[in-house]
């Protein structure tokens, strides 16, 4: 089955536990104790997660959690539960940036020593259960089984703020560069051959999203989307033998950046759920495309990415080749983005989190591919050479 395929069963696999299962299954497979009011349902793309806190004595020896502790319990969708080998690679990753002194959430093993176990929850039958036999029209019909198995996971909690819920600042932008940069280095001496996937959201597979651009319900952007996969063909493509490959992160922004409240430093990363081999360019494209979706005060969504490469630039390097197709790579990004969320809006109707980026993120495209070309390049040019000209030591 291929990434596109993969993208649409990860919508119909959506694990829904409930919070009895989710207490039942902490105990017995974690150790963790905890009441109702110990346990949090949190935003979640494709899978399900929760906050939980470990507030009573679990009722065996073999628990030797400590009391009042935090973490993050989560159940994967069903496809990733079957590629158990690219769990095992977000686990390495994680295990080697915390050595790393990044502050990432770090896997826990089970009570058995495992690092993961397995839960049975019931799915719905039909990917496009919708009821819209109009929309459904160009949908595939994938079938899925009732009784679906889910691994778990369960990682320590990582304190801090995530940055959409602050106020965004220059300063805070070139300072989440920085870390970018440092975090890009750190991956750069780590592999895993269970990031080597076919993903839909990795961005040299941006030709995969051409049979869901219809599900984006405004005409306008959705030529702006097919506009830049066409590009992104044309000049990208040719390139990507040339450009240097590595693990990326693959998903940092602002839902997944952590802010100190008092200092506004970046000091933590969440979700490593898309990790990738590729491209490395695309790690930072891919931060600046998200910066622009929250623009700074009295500037443009590309003087606000500028921020981010201008940090970036003072912890990493980007090659001219790198630094050409950056605008494109951008762009690419913010339309991979919109046109998943059109499919998963569609899919999953009632979800906040995948409206968060929506309408933003197609303004966010329409002004950026609409500005001059020529002054979008003057800028990151400007901002890769002042960053460059004040480096920042790195360990």
């Amino acid at each position: 089955m291929g990434a596109a395929e993969d993208e649409e069963l990860r919508k119909a696999q959506k694990p829904r536990a409930s919070l009895s299962q989710v207490l039942e299954f902490a105990l017995k497979e974690f150790g963790l104790g905890a009441e109702e009011e110990d346990v949090k349902n949190l935003d979640s793309y494709d899978d399900q997660n929760f906050f939980i806190c470990n507030s009573l004595k679990a009722e065996t020896n073999s628990a030797d959690q400590p009391m009042n502790k935090k973490f993050l319990f989560k159940i994967h969708n069903g496809v990733e539960s079957k590629n158990t080998t690219f769990l095992e690679a977000q686990n390495a990753a994680l295990l080697y940036l915390s050595k790393k002194g990044f502050n990432v959430s770090v896997p826990q093993q089970t009570l058995s020593g495992e690092w993961y176990a397995e839960i049975v929850l019931t799915s719905p039958k039909d990917v496009n259960s919708t009821g819209n036999e109009e929309k459904e029209k160009g949908l595939k019909k994938l079938k899925v089984k009732e009784q679906q198995r889910h691994v778990v996971r369960l990682f320590s909690w990582v304190e801090g703020e995530i940055m959409h819920n602050v106020e965004i600042t220059s300063d805070m932008l070139k300072n989440a560069g920085q870390y970018l940069g440092r975090l890009r280095q750190a991956l750069d001496g780590f592999s895993h051959d269970g990031t080597k996937r076919e993903h839909l959201w990795d961005m040299q597979n941006i030709h995969l999203i051409t049979p869901y651009i219809q599900h984006i319900d405004d005409i306008s952007i959705r030529e702006f989307v097919q506009d830049v996969v066409n590009e992104f063909q044309q000049a990208v493509v040719p390139l990507q033998k040339e450009l240097p490959r590595a693990v990326l992160q693959a998903d940092f922004n602002d839902s997944n950046i952590l802010i100190d409240p008092k200092s506004l430093k970046v000091i933590g990363v969440i979700d490593f759920g898309d990790m990738v081999y590729s491209c490395k360019v695309y790690d930072l494209a891919i931060s600046m495309a998200y910066s622009m979706i929250k623009p700074l005060p009295n500037c443009s969504g590309t003087e606000t990415a500028a921020a981010i490469l201008q940090g970036y630039c003072q912890t990493n390097e980007i090659s001219e080749c790198e630094r050409k197709i950056l605008r494109i790579c951008i762009a690419s990004r913010l339309a991979i983005s919109i046109t998943l969320g059109a499919l998963s809006i569609y899919k999953d109707p009632n979800n906040e989190y995948l409206k968060r980026h929506a309408q933003p993120g197609r303004n966010a495209l329409r002004s950026f591919w609409t500005h001059d070309p020529p002054d979008v390049d003057s800028i990151f040019k400007n901002a890769i050479e002042t960053g460059t000209s004040s480096k920042i030591e790195t360990h």
